[in-house]
């Protein structure tokens, strides 16, 4: 009677052991669903941002006023005159924008920049940079390191 009961309490410890264990696992299932489609959410916003032509706010600013854009170009003026700091930058497609930036590369300078499009009073769209990436320096023609 005895080895009877030991069975059965060691069955329903498996038992319990076994839930316990299905339970980790249903929550780690949905830890990895809820990791997926925060991923995947990031990535569309990412996404969003992707590359403008430089060529498309400029016909277009209404269009992308007060939004995020990511342009790529080269730097053809550079400005810097104590607090008024930017550079104008030429995309290949063959546009160009004003870019205000605390860091300003070298004229002839690849860069990538991330900002936000504004209205200027005096001058049309231009980009309120958070972020300008020197993808090739005209000096060496290699990415900077």
């Amino acid at each position: 009677a005895i080895s009877s009961l030991v069975v059965q309490y060691a069955g329903k410890e498996a038992k319990s052991t076994i839930q316990q264990k299905e339970v980790k696992m249903k929550q780690k299932d949905s830890l990895q669903k809820s990791l997926l489609i925060i991923s995947l959410l990031i990535l569309s916003i990412m996404l969003s941002a992707c590359h403008t032509q430089i060529t498309d706010v400029t016909k277009n600013p209404e269009k992308y006023l007060g939004k995020k854009v990511i342009v790529e170009g080269e730097v053809i003026a550079p400005i810097d005159f104590g607090k008024m700091k930017g550079f104008t930058l030429r995309g290949e497609e063959g546009g160009s924008i004003m870019v205000a930036s605390e860091n300003v590369p070298d004229q002839g300078d690849k860069v990538t920049v991330r900002g936000m499009v504004v209205k200027g009073v005096f001058m049309g769209p231009y980009l309120y940079a958070d972020k300008v990436a020197i993808t090739k320096t005209r000096h060496s023609g290699l990415s900077p390191t």
